[in-house]
């Protein structure tokens, strides 16, 4: 149920519930710790939410990677909720499966988006990592991650020194971001060449870094709710 909300876009909220004794007196909930009260919790449900696309930005990502612009995703939204997003803007190409970055105990491998489910990797036909292969790899695949299985794959390889920082620019998606996580990504991007200059869009406080780190940072604080997803992303050709 998870899956075939996030594979549409939407953002998706598990709730759940704690019954307490009845005789439990005010005082004594609250003063709980969290580690208490977030135990042997049972689930209530899903709630989800619709965050709707602007309607031009299918075209103006279109532009820029018809002018040889490397675009990519760093969000910490979900990562199949990122995926949906990424190809409706077409930051993922449609046409091109989709590798998942994975990380095991000793190896780290590529997972072969084959719907319904990303999740399920004992379900899925594998792809060892070759650091040293993903330039080639990216002509042929979407490739998307999650911040937690990128560092856990950078730790094992040299943390700082890892090979890996130098290929961030052919990843498409990186979901699950924190702040910290989106700044060192672009830095590893600036860092990977001298040629390479980068633009940052971000509409929440958790892209403030990032903002900063880019050689552009551009915020964008007009616009909410569902302002600029119906209209007419072409605008009407003069009669002249």
């Amino acid at each position: 149920t998870y899956e075939k909300m996030a594979r549409k876009g939407l953002r998706v909220l598990a709730l759940a519930y704690k019954r307490l004794p009845d005789t439990t007196s005010d005082s004594v909930a609250a003063s709980m710790t969290r580690e208490d009260v977030e135990s042997d919790l049972l689930f209530g449900g899903f709630i989800a939410f619709e965050c709707k696309i602007r309607a031009d930005s299918g075209i103006v990502v279109k532009s820029l990677t018809d002018s040889h612009h490397a675009v990519s995703m760093l969000t910490g939204d979900g990562l199949l909720t990122s995926l949906h997003v990424a190809k409706e803007v077409n930051i993922c190409d449609k046409k091109m499966d989709c590798l998942t970055l994975a990380a095991g105990s000793n190896t780290a491998h590529w997972v072969v988006d084959e719907e319904p489910s990303v999740l399920k990797n004992t379900e899925k036909r594998d792809i060892p990592l070759e650091i040293e292969g993903i330039t080639d790899l990216a002509k042929t695949y979407n490739l998307i991650t999650t911040e937690a299985e990128f560092m856990k794959v950078i730790n094992a390889t040299g943390g700082e020194t890892s090979p890996l920082w130098n290929y961030c620019g052919f990843f498409r998606v990186f979901a699950r971001m924190s702040p910290q996580g989106k700044a060192s990504v672009i830095k590893s991007i600036q860092d990977s060449s001298e040629d390479n200059c980068v633009l940052m869009c971000g509409d929440g406080g958790n892209d403030v870094g990032a903002l900063k780190q880019a050689n552009v940072g551009m915020a964008l604080l007009s616009g909410h709710a569902n302002a600029n997803t119906t209209d007419s992303p072409i605008e009407e050709e003069s009669p002249e």
